[in-house]
C-alpha cells in the first residue's frame, strides 16, 4: 500500500500530533542550570506508595529540571491522573483525571499549573488519550463507557460540543467480540486529520483516518502495529512480526526492507499498549533522524533495556543496563528519558546519548513515570 501523504506530499506517521507537542512545546520560566545554559525541564507523574500499578494509583503531575533539581508539584490535588499531552505552542498540558465522582475526565492546565479547567461534560465512563490538534483549537480523546464501546470524541480547546469522529468509520468493518474495546487513539495528522486503529479479526489492525468532524473516512490495513516514520518522512522503522521480533526499517514508499542489525534476540520498537493512562507512544527516532532507540528483551525478562542504534546499522550500544521504559528523546537529542522500577519503585531516569551520566532525576519527588520533555525557550 502506498504511503499515505499530507498536503505538502509528505508522508503521514502515526505519531504526528505528539512529536508537534514534544518539539514545539516551551518552557516558562526561562530556568537555567549552573553554567548559566538553558536548563530543560520535564513533566512527571508522581504517584502515591502502594502495590497496585502505578497507573492505577493516586498522583500528582511535577515538573522537574532534567538534572533532578526544583521538583514542582503543579496539581497539589491528588487523583488518578494520566495521559499527558502538551499543546503545539507548548503552554498547555492536556490530562485526564479523576477527582470526585463522574469517571475519568479531560483536563486542561498551564505548564506552570495555572488555569486548570475541565473540558469534557460525558456522563460516567473514561475518557482516555488526550491528543491535541497541529493548530491547538481541539483534543481528540477516548471515551469508553461501561460495557460500551470506545469512541472517538473531538471537542474544542475551550470546551464545547463533542463530536464523535470514530463511529461511522469503523461501522462497516463489523468488529468481533469486543475489538472496539481495543480502539486506540493514535493522533492528529499536519493537517489537522484524526488517526486511530482498532483490532479486526482475522485481518490485524486497521488504521483509520478522518477529518475533524468525523467526515471523509479512509481505512488501511498494517501489520505489525509499531511502526513510525522518520522526521523527514524518508524512512519507516518497525518491528517485524516474526517468532523474534526483529528491528527493520525500509524506505517510505515501501522499498528497500532491511534488518538494521544483526544482533541476535528480542528487539522491539517501544510499542504502543491498551494502558492509555500512561503514554506509551514515545517516538524512538531521534530528533536529527539519524538514530533509534529499540528494546531489547533477554532473559524471558518482560520489560526491557534500551539500546540506541544509527539508522545506517552503525554504532548500536547500550544505553543503560537498567531495565526500563523508553519515555523520550531531549530536544536536542542529547539525552535520553526512561522510567525503570530496579530500584524497587518506579523512577524516571535521564541519561546522555552515548549511555553516559545516567541519573534518577525524581528520587527526592517520589515514586515516578511518564516522563515528557518541556524544551527550553
Amino acid at each position: 500500500m502506498a504511503p499515505i501523504r499530507g498536503p505538502s506530499n509528505r508522508p503521514l506517521h502515526f505519531v504526528a500530533s505528539i512529536l508537534l507537542g514534544l518539539v514545539a512545546a516551551g518552557c516558562d520560566g526561562g530556568v537555567t542550570g549552573p553554567s548559566g545554559q538553558p536548563q530543560d525541564q520535564l513533566l512527571v507523574l508522581v504517584h502515591q506508595p502502594g502495590q497496585m500499578p502505578p497507573y492505577l494509583r493516586v498522583s500528582d503531575i511535577y515538573r522537574i529540571n532534567a538534572d533532578g533539581t526544583g521538583a514542582v508539584n503543579l496539581t497539589s490535588s491528588p487523583a488518578v491522573y494520566g495521559g499527558l499531552d502538551l499543546s503545539p505552542d507548548g503552554s498547555t498540558i492536556a490530562f485526564t483525571s479523576n477527582p470526585g465522582s463522574g469517571g475519568r475526565h479531560v483536563w486542561l492546565m498551564s505548564t506552570d499549573g495555572t488555569g486548570r479547567r475541565r473540558i469534557t461534560t460525558d456522563g460516567f465512563g473514561s475518557n482516555r488519550t488526550p491528543r491535541w490538534s497541529a493548530d491547538g483549537t481541539r483534543i481528540a480523546y477516548t471515551h469508553s463507557a461501561p460495557g460500551g464501546p470506545a469512541t472517538v470524541f473531538v471537542v474544542p480547546a475551550g470546551g464545547g460540543t463533542t463530536i464523535d469522529v470514530s463511529s461511522e468509520a469503523i461501522a462497516a468493518d463489523a468488529p468481533c467480540s469486543d475489538d472496539q474495546k481495543r480502539l486506540q487513539l493514535i493522533g492528529w495528522t499536519a493537517d489537522d486529520r484524526v488517526l486511530f486503529s482498532n483490532y479486526i479479526c482475522g485481518v490485524g489492525h486497521r488504521h483509520y483516518i478522518v477529518n475533524g468532524d468525523g467526515s471523509n473516512p479512509s481505512a488501511w490495513d498494517l501489520d505489525p502495529f509499531t511502526s513510525y516514520w522518520s522526521p523527514d518522512g524518508s524512512s519507516i522503522a518497525l518491528t517485524s512480526n516474526g517468532a523474534v521480533p526483529r528491528l527493520m526499517i525500509m524506505a517510505a514508499d515501501g522499498s528497500n526492507l532491511r534488518e538494521l542489525t544483526d544482533h541476535p534476540g528480542d528487539l522491539r520498537l517501544p510499542s504502543r499498549t491498551t494502558i492509555t493512562q500512561y503514554r506509551t507512544d514515545y517516538d524512538p527516532w531521534s530528533p536529527g533522524g539519524s538514530e533509534l532507540v529499540f528494546e531489547e528483551r533477554s532473559d524471558g525478562l518482560p520489560t526491557f533495556v534500551l539500546n540506541a542504534i544509527g539508522v545506517n546499522g552503525s554504532g548500536l550500544r547500550p544505553l543503560t543496563d537498567l531495565v526500563g521504559e523508553f519515555n523520550g528523546w531531549s530536544p536536542d537529542g542529547d539525552r535520553i528519558a526512561f522510567s525503570s522500577m530496579v530500584s524497587g519503585t518506579w523512577n524516571v531516569y535521564v541519561v546522555n546519548a552515548d549511555g553516559t551520566g545516567l541519573i534518577n532525576i525524581t528520587e527526592s519527588a517520589g515514586e515516578a513515570t511518564n516522563a515528557i520533555w518541556l524544551p527550553h525557550e
